[in-house]
């Protein structure tokens, strides 16, 4: 739905392949259904702004970048990716491993790494 309405009352009307929101007997949004057992959708124009930023990256890509910084940052970028349901939501703890890289550089970042896959953090904090 708009994130404009999130925290609202609204209505869901939910029939095999479709889910329609309505806010105040309007609809407000309408998706086709996923088949997929938590599978989701979402409509670009009911993003944030601050969220659209995410659609350039992709998984590949954010593992790309972590290999050109070290096996570490590869292997922790890609498990972080893995733990979460879908993707997009390791992309902030990826996306603030590459702020650090620029912040500290890419040897400390290296060992931060594996210092996290060694005890299996997989989120994003200062060093």
């Amino acid at each position: 739905m708009p994130y404009q309405l999130v925290r609202k009352p609204v209505d869901v009307r939910i029939t095999a392949q479709t889910v329609e929101v309505l806010f105040k007997n309007r609809r407000v949004a309408s998706h086709a259904r996923s088949s997929k057992k938590g599978g989701y959708s979402t409509q670009t124009s009911h993003m944030p702004e601050r969220h659209k930023k995410y659609l350039e990256w992709t998984p590949a890509r954010l593992i790309r970048w972590a290999g050109e910084t070290g096996p570490n940052t590869q292997r922790l970028v890609t498990a972080i990716l893995s733990s979460t349901v879908h993707p997009q939501q390791g992309y902030r703890s990826c996306l603030g491993i590459m702020r650090l890289a620029k912040r500290y550089g890419t040897t400390r970042l290296e060992a931060a790494c594996c210092r996290a896959l060694l005890i299996q953090s997989y989120s994003c904090c200062r060093m």
